[in-house]
């Protein structure tokens, strides 16, 4: 079997293993510690047909977990609960993510990972260095740790997208470009992903918080409000960040439109200097016979300095009115 690992572990005791047969994981003794069941990749489907026999896992279970596109949800089969959602791992171009899914027991936890993830280890470090508390409670206290873990990585990619926010608000303010209004296209899309998978996350939590069952000890449910507090917490900052990138889409179009508006008072304004100029040069472009300035000695050179004075007066005219 590969990328598969057992850690167990109490107070005083912490072994990791890993598990090469099915017959490592059946004979788990769920008495005296907390077991913690790491599966990493969901094409093993003889393995979770073994994990189904052994822990009467529903078969509806291990579909959920063969298909990776499911809807953050909590589902409760009497003698487990069964969760899955899904976990961030940053932003290049666009969300990288991939699900996640624990099946809660009496003394186990199965966690399952379509790949090998950093918020495991973390946790799996606490645990091993005896930082926080884990190693004093039960397997519901790891389920909260892991979760905590998977939250804060929507925090995390919260952050990347808010500086490609900013950073794309400064080149709109100094200069518009049409590539701007695909990366804010872009950016929306990723939001409006983001969205689709925590915004089911809160409902989650809160379906745990009511839960009456002895799945979380009394004592336990005060860092489950936590959690559901950071869930909303996601989704106020997701909602802030896709109406910043309206208020964005907003500003780029006025700036394109300032941006036209700037090039057509640049243009009316030459044409507002050539129009009378090129009445005086069409009038004397004539071709009539009798045309008296035309046979004059000076008559060039006064259509020059008339012309002149006529672009001085325009000039002096708009900069008073401060058309520019």
């Amino acid at each position: 079997m590969e990328n598969v690992s057992l850690i167990t572990f109490s107070t005083n005791s912490f072994v990791e293993r890993k598990i090469l047969n099915a017959s490592d994981f059946i004979n788990i003794n769920l008495e005296l510690h907390v077991n913690w069941l790491q599966i990493v990749g969901v094409g093993q489907k003889d393995l979770f047909a073994q994990i189904a026999k052994a822990y009467q896992i529903h078969p509806l279970v291990i579909e959920d977990l063969l298909h990776t596109r499911q809807r953050p949800k909590v589902e409760s089969y009497g003698e487990y609960l069964f969760i899955t959602l899904r976990l961030f791992k940053g932003f290049k171009e666009k969300l990288i993510s991939q699900q996640v899914s624990f099946i809660l027991k009496n003394n186990l936890l199965i966690s399952v990972t379509e790949t090998k993830s950093s918020f495991i280890d973390d946790v799996k470090a606490r645990i091993e260095k005896q930082q926080g508390v884990i190693r004093q409670k039960g397997e519901d206290f790891l389920l909260y740790s892991l979760l905590d873990a998977v939250i804060d990585s929507y925090f995390e990619t919260l952050e990347i997208l808010s500086k490609e926010i900013e950073g794309l608000e400064e080149k709109i303010i100094l200069h518009p470009v049409k590539a701007h209004l695909i990366q804010l296209q872009s950016l929306k899309r990723q939001l409006i992903q983001l969205k689709k998978y925590t915004t089911p996350v809160r409902e989650l939590l809160s379906n745990l918080d009511r839960n009456t069952t002895a799945f979380f000890e009394e004592e336990n449910r005060l860092y489950l409000r936590d959690l559901l507090d950071h869930s909303f917490r996601v989704n106020d900052s997701v909602e802030s960040y896709r109406d910043i990138l309206t208020s964005l889409m907003d500003l780029y179009h006025s700036m394109m439109s300032n941006k036209m508006n700037e090039v057509m008072k640049t243009l009316t304004l030459l044409s507002s200097f050539f129009i009378p100029l090129t009445f005086i040069v069409g009038v004397y472009g004539m071709n009539f016979d009798i045309m008296p300035e035309l046979r004059w000695k000076y008559g060039y050179y006064t259509v020059w300095i008339v012309m002149l004075v006529l672009c001085i007066g325009l000039y002096i005219f708009f900069k008073k009115r401060k058309w520019f």
